[in-house]
């Protein structure tokens, strides 16, 4: 949320956990009070938990990569700088990331990537505090610049590119790495045959899907071996 940044920079993943207790921070537990919303001291796992089923302290204390229980608010601006995923995309990654592994948090809305023989493009709306909101918000990022850069990556790999692609694709920001390299698929096409997300609520949640606030349920008899630490 806007005065909630993720911070920038390198750090580690401490300690990981499946199925995790939430223990909300204080500053979270007042901000929520403060609007009606009485969060208890630990919240159990479950389909009511904020964290998901899986959750990954960063050398940053309280700052996690963790799956959630709200779904449409991955790529939003809804958490307090915790880094939340997609359920289907955290049990993937979870096995994978031995605690020790090195984390880099950026702030790059626009990246581009040759592999497999084929340049990528990915462009993602920038903060409305980034340099290149304004730009973004008329849909005039593509420029001269961009494309010098990317026109020099491309070169190397020696691939073809589809400029004309290119600039929808950047000017879209629609967050999904799409090929640029001739031949070329048009971005509709390619949006449309692209996996989708289940982006589902968990089975026996308390929320609906709306906007209100739902309590939290406190069942406290019913916890996991270790607390997630902070969270946000």
């Amino acid at each position: 949320m806007v005065g909630w940044a993720t911070p920038t920079g390198g750090t580690k993943i401490v300690s990981k956990r499946k199925d995790p207790v939430w223990t909300p921070p204080a500053s979270v537990r007042k901000e929520h009070a403060a609007e009606g919303d009485i969060l208890p001291a630990r919240v159990p796992a479950g389909p009511d938990n904020p964290l998901g089923a899986f959750a990954m302290n960063l050398g940053w204390p309280s700052y996690l990569m963790h799956g959630t229980n709200k779904p449409a608010g991955v790529g939003m601006r809804a958490s307090h700088g915790c880094i939340r995923l997609y359920p289907e995309d955290i049990a993937t990654l979870f096995p994978q990331l031995p605690i020790g592994t090195k984390v880099t948090v950026v702030n790059q809305p626009l990246l581009y990537k040759v592999q497999d023989g084929q340049f990528y493009v990915q462009s993602f709306p920038p903060h409305e505090e980034h340099p290149e909101a304004k730009a973004a918000a008329k849909g005039q990022r593509f420029n001269k610049k961009v494309q010098d850069k990317m026109a020099q990556r491309a070169k190397l790999a020696a691939v073809t590119v589809d400029w004309a692609l290119v600039e929808q694709v950047v000017n879209a920001a629609k967050g999904v790495a799409v090929p640029v390299s001739q031949p070329t698929v048009g971005l509709d096409q390619f949006l449309a045959s692209a996996l989708l997300v289940e982006n589902r609520i968990p089975d026996g949640a308390t929320w609906d899907g709306s906007d209100r606030p739902v309590p939290i349920r406190d069942e406290a008899a019913v916890v996991a071996p270790v607390a997630a630490s902070g969270g946000r």
